[in-house]
Formats: structure tokens, C-alpha cells, sequence
């Protein structure tokens, strides 16, 4: 290859990799930002009471859907991002079995809440354990897209349900319906839009007529023999024996992303379920309402992160220089994504609170203050874990991040009982900055505090003077204050010179790159 060939195949995989992020980030911060509002509208019809329930259901239900999502989603990134030929084998195979895990799963859950819940609140919870099971089939298939870097149509599809559920949702609470009927009306939604992602990606990805590599070597292996052919009579056995056979290959290969599923589970949602054990679910909202926005903040690394981790996958295995290249570039952009989300946030937190979800929620400002400090760590930990998968270190993953589960319940059983839902907000803070401490150990080969300094002054300058601003200002309307703030943060970004000229021609090279027919960006 020339070098200029080289260059080129460099450029497009960069190209590549920060058009699948600004996609990536533009449909999460948009699907969110309209979740966002279907849950300020469920707090403000239904109070801080029901808000709680809808809120300790989704943390249940999350708890038993840990099995059928099993890692898939990662593994799928990591190998079909390697191998993009094999994901309708992969998408076969994984689905039955993730079928087959989610009803067993369900009916667990059906059985808990028959034997611990009181009736009135059973079929609302197993409705949004519905819900959660249905979610975790569109995540699932949102996977392939983002494997085969085709983060366009995961935009279609997320816009298409958030747009509905909010439509949907709106509806039924302006007219008077209870938490129930809202919840049936979004599984309703769920399942459109899973059907139409199916769809989608029947269209995209490679349907070979026959099987092929993996799970088809199986089927080839037990059906056809040496000599290519069968009876009748024994098709059926053989198929098992090659189901089974495929079933516990992929659930080899997914171990480890399943215990990272599940300790991420632990690390970040037992906040609620705790917290409804020492107290009322009135408690229970007002946590749910800051974690809600929290959790959405934390989304828009995981979507950079949807985007860098196949890709970053590859540079591991051909150049260490530009898997360490990429690694600095996106530590230095999620700060700059993140600083001004947390300045604001921890200065404005009165005013938000209030302006989403009405006086009644003011002790969820609190919350708000507390969790903006994680918010940060949060960011660069996505990223430290991406790092670790990109490298093959599942099992060291593992192990870290049963590590910061075990803080996350020892921090909440220790503070909870001292400071209730507030207990619970800094129990979140502490995992965020000791998991970063630990994370940040294993990836200082790659960037040195003196450098990771270099990279996060310019937007920690920008940040600092955006908070004066906004602290200046912050008796005028909401409205006002962050735009301003966005502005003097921008300013102040580009003064200092943090976003180069060379950076701000590279993304405008993206779009000049994505219109020629070259098929990189297809």
C-alpha cells in the first residue's frame, strides 16, 4: 500500500468515526431531551408518589432483564464491527436466544411481584416490566447499526419511538388516564419501533443464502456429515444439537460482557431499590427525578462511545499509534462536552428543577448539585471502559467494574440510612470518582496526568468563566441564562485556542467526504 493510500484509509476511518459520533450524540441528545420531557409530564399530572413507583418498577424490571441482555450488545459491537459479514448470523442466532432467556426472565418477575407486592401495584410494575424487556430488544438491534456503522438508521428508529411515546404519552396523561394506561401506551410504541428496526436491518446486513463461519459451521457440521446429506428423520435432532451448540458458543463469548452488564447494574441502579426500603416512594421520586437527568447526561458518552469502540477496535490490532491518537482525542472532546454540562447544571440547579418539574420537586435541586460533581468521572469512565473491551481486557473490566459495584452498595447502605434520597446522590458520586481513580491506573501507559492536564485546561478555563456568567445571571429567565452561558463558553473555547483550526477542518471534511461516492460512508 502507498503511503498516500495509507493516509487516506486513516482519514476515512477518522472521518468515519466522528460522523458516527455526531450522529450517535445528536439522536441520544435528541431522543433524550424528548424522554426527558415524557418524564417531566409524568411528574407533573401524577406527583412525586407515582413518579417514585414508575421509577422503582423500571429499576426492578431492570434487574431481571440483566439476562436476556447478557452482553450481547458489546459483543456484537466488538465482532461484527471486526467482521461485518457476519451480522445477520449473528442477529439469528443471539435473538432466539435472547428470546427464549427473556421469558424466562419475565415469568421470574411475575412470580416476585406476586409473592412481595401489594395488588395494586402489581400490574403496574409488570407493565413496565414489559416495557423494559421490549426496550432491551431495540437496544439490542440498535447494536448491529452502530457494528456496522450505520448510525443513520439508528437515528430513524430512535427518533420514531421517542417522537411516538412522547406523542402517545402526552395524550393519555392530558386526558386523564392513569400511570397504567401510559405505560401500555408505551409498549405499544416499543414494539413499532422494534419492529420497524428489524426491518432495517434486514435490509442492510449481509443475508447469506447459506450459512457460513460460526454458528453455520455448526449447522453444516451436524446436518450435512462427511457425505453432505441426511435423513429426514434426524434433521430435527441435528438442528438442536447445532442450536445448543451455537447457544453456548455465544454465551461463551458474551460471559464476560454479561458480568459487566450485570456489575453495571449494581454500580449505577441499586440507588432507588435501596432507597425504597428506608423510604416512601415520595423519597423515591424526588431521587428519580435528578437521576433521570443524570442518566441522560451519561447517555451522550455512550453514544460517542457506540461510535468509537468498533473502530477503535481495529486500531488496536493494526496501529497502537492511532488507537493512542484517537484515546486523547476523545478524552479532550468528552470534557468538552461535559465541563459546561456540569457547571451549569450545579449553578442552575434551583432553576431547573423547578422550571422541568414544578415546586413541589424542589429537594430534587439537591440531588441535582450533588450529581453534576460525578458527572464528569462519569464521562471519561465510558471511555476508560470502551478502552479496556477495544483491548480484549473483558476479564479486567470484570473484575473493575464488580469493583465499583461494591462501593456503589456499600456507599448507599452506609448513607442512605444517614441522609435519605440525598444519601443516595452522593453514594452515586463517590462510585463515579473512585471507579475513575482505579480506571484511570490501568490506561496511564496510553495518557499521563501531565497530559490529560494539557488537554482539559482550555475547556476548564471556558467552564470556570461560563459559571461566573451564569452565577451573574441567574435571577433572570432560564431562558436567558443558557444561551448566554453557551455563548461565553464557546467564546471563551475558541480565545484559548482549544478547538484547533486543524480540528474544526477535519469536521468539516467529514461532510465533504460523506458526498463523495468513495462507499466508506454508504
Amino acid at each position: 500500500m502507498k503511503p498516500s493510500d495509507e493516509l487516506t484509509d486513516d482519514f476515512s476511518r477518522s472521518s468515519r468515526l466522528v460522523r458516527n459520533g455526531v450522529f450517535l450524540i445528536s439522536i441520544e441528545l435528541g431522543s433524550k431531551v424528548l424522554g426527558l420531557f415524557f418524564f417531566v409530564m409524568l411528574a407533573r399530572y401524577l406527583g412525586a408518589r407515582e413518579l417514585g413507583l414508575y421509577a422503582y418498577a423500571g429499576t426492578l424490571a431492570n434487574l431481571f432483564v440483566l439476562l436476556p441482555k447478557f452482553g450481547f450488545e458489546s459483543l456484537v459491537q466488538r465482532e461484527v464491527g471486526r467482521e461485518k459479514g457476519t451480522a445477520w448470523e449473528y442477529f439469528r442466532l443471539i435473538s432466539m436466544l435472547k428470546l427464549i432467556l427473556s421469558l424466562t426472565a419475565l415469568l421470574a418477575l411475575a412470580l416476585v411481584l406476586f409473592l412481595v407486592l401489594p395488588r395494586a401495584e402489581r400490574f403496574v410494575v409488570l407493565l413496565v416490566g414489559c416495557f423494559v424487556f421490549s426496550y432491551s430488544f431495540l437496544e439490542y438491534v440498535d447494536s448491529f447499526f452502530r457494528a456496522l456503522e450505520r448510525s443513520e438508521f439508528e437515528v430513524l428508529v430512535r427518533l420514531w419511538f421517542s417522537l411516538l411515546n412522547l406523542a402517545v404519552g402526552v395524550y393519555l396523561l392530558a386526558a386523564g388516564w392513569g400511570l397504567s394506561t401510559v405505560v401500555l401506551g408505551q409498549l405499544v410504541c416499543v414494539l413499532s419501533a422494534l419492529v420497524l428496526a428489524m426491518a432495517v436491518l434486514r435490509r442492510i446486513a449481509c443475508v447469506p443464502c447459506q450459512p457460513r463461519g460460526g454458528m453455520g459451521a455448526v449447522f453444516r457440521n451436524n446436518v450435512s456429515g462427511a457425505s453432505g446429506s441426511l435423513p429426514a428423520e434426524n434433521w430435527a435432532g441435528c438442528m438442536t444439537a447445532g442450536l445448543g451448540n451455537g447457544f453456548r458458543e455465544y454465551l461463551i463469548k458474551a460471559a464476560p460482557f454479561a458480568g459487566i452488564v450485570t456489575a453495571l447494574y449494581f454500580s449505577n441502579q441499586m440507588g432507588i431499590l435501596m432507597l425504597s426500603f428506608f423510604a416512601d416512594k415520595t423519597s423515591v421520586g424526588y431521587l428519580s427525578a435528578g437521576l433521570r437527568l443524570f442518566d441522560n447526561l451519561t447517555l451522550i458518552p455512550a453514544a460517542v462511545m457506540g461510535a468509537f469502540l468498533p473502530v477503535v477496535s481495529r486500531y488496536y490490532r493494526t496501529s497502537i499509534g492511532a488507537f493512542t491518537t484517537t484515546l486523547r482525542f476523545t478524552v479532550k472532546y468528552l470534557f468538552i462536552l461535559s465541563a459546561p454540562l456540569a457547571v451549569g447544571m450545579y449553578c442552575l440547579a434551583p432553576q431547573l428543577t423547578v422550571s422541568l418539574f414544578g415546586e413541589s420537586f424542589l429537594p430534587t435541586a439537591s440531588v441535582f448539585k450533588i450529581l453534576s460533581l460525578a458527572l464528569i468521572f462519569s464521562f471519561w469512565n465510558y471511555l476508560g471502559d470502551n478502552m479496556l473491551i477495544a483491548r480484549n481486557r473483558e476479564k479486567r473490566l470484570l473484575q473493575l467494574t464488580w469493583l465499583g459495584a461494591l462501593i456503589h452498595i456499600t456507599a448507599n447502605l452506609l448513607l442512605i440510612p444517614l441522609f435519605g434520597y440525598l444519601g443516595a446522590g452522593l453514594a452515586t458520586l463517590a462510585t463515579q470518582l473512585l471507579y475513575f481513580i482505579v480506571l484511570s491506573r490501568f490506561l496511564r501507559r496510553y495518557l499521563s496526568i501531565a497530559g490529560l492536564i494539557r488537554l482539559i485546561w482550555g475547556p476548564s478555563l471556558a467552564a470556570a468563566t461560563m459559571g461566573a456568567s451564569v452565577l451573574w445571571l441567574q435571577d433572570l429567565y432560564l431562558g436567558v441564562v443558557v444561551p448566554i452561558g453557551i455563548v461565553v463558553y464557546m467564546l471563551i473555547l475558541l480565545i484559548s485556542k482549544t478547538i484547533t483550526a486543524g480540528e474544526l477542518a477535519s469536521f468539516k471534511e467529514i461532510w465533504r467526504f460523506r458526498r463523495m461516492k468513495t462507499g466508506i460512508v454508504g
